[in-house]
């Protein structure tokens, strides 16, 4: 018989179940690692954060109070690596375009896309990251970063514009040079 989320959580909090928790890792480490590592670049750094995230999801189960635990872990992992990092560094949320099996765009139009972001205020590229890769409602996004839901809806609609403009001649002069 399979447990839902909160019937796992509810085992872990009343029966301290490692077993239960096991099964809450299995069910969101994959998106956890990914993020991460599209956060962080640096893959043991990426891979040490994810495991600081379960400990501290682990550590501060009892402080989740419903709604989406998947949004609940990303909070954790971001703060996490945001602490890993420092505020200034740097984060570059872009390692790969789809981790959905989606066929890659040509390496060139990759890097230009890399490039681009990086003119990206950091708040741009991580809503951008959330909602296109993450596949996070705009809602969740301000969840996750505690930033009201218009700065969120602010810097997608910047962050496109900006993508847009850098990438126009780019993404033309690639087509035709790849004829």
């Amino acid at each position: 018989m399979s447990l839902d989320e909160t019937q796992l959580i509810s085992r872990v909090l009343t029966e301290d179940d490692r077993h239960a928790f096991r099964q809450l890792v299995l069910l969101h480490q994959s998106a956890i690692r990914v993020f991460l590592r599209r956060l962080l670049v640096d893959p043991s750094l990426a891979d040490d954060c994810a495991q600081e995230t379960w400990l501290i999801a682990y550590q501060k189960l009892s402080s989740w109070r419903g709604g989406s635990f998947r949004s609940w872990l990303f909070t954790i992992a971001f703060r996490k690596a945001l602490r890993m990092k420092g505020r200034d560094g740097r984060l570059d949320f872009l390692e790969s375009l789809d981790e959905h099996g989606a066929p890659a765009p040509p390496e060139g139009l990759r890097l230009d896309l890399e490039k681009a972001m990086q003119h990206l205020s950091p708040g741009e590229r991580t809503c951008l990251h959330l909602m296109g890769c993450e596949e996070m409602t705009h809602e969740d996004i301000s969840e996750l970063l505690g930033m009201p839901l218009g700065t969120v809806k602010s810097h997608i609609l910047r962050g496109k514009e900006k993508l847009r403009r850098l990438l126009s001649g780019v993404t033309e002069e690639n087509i035709h040079a790849r004829r």
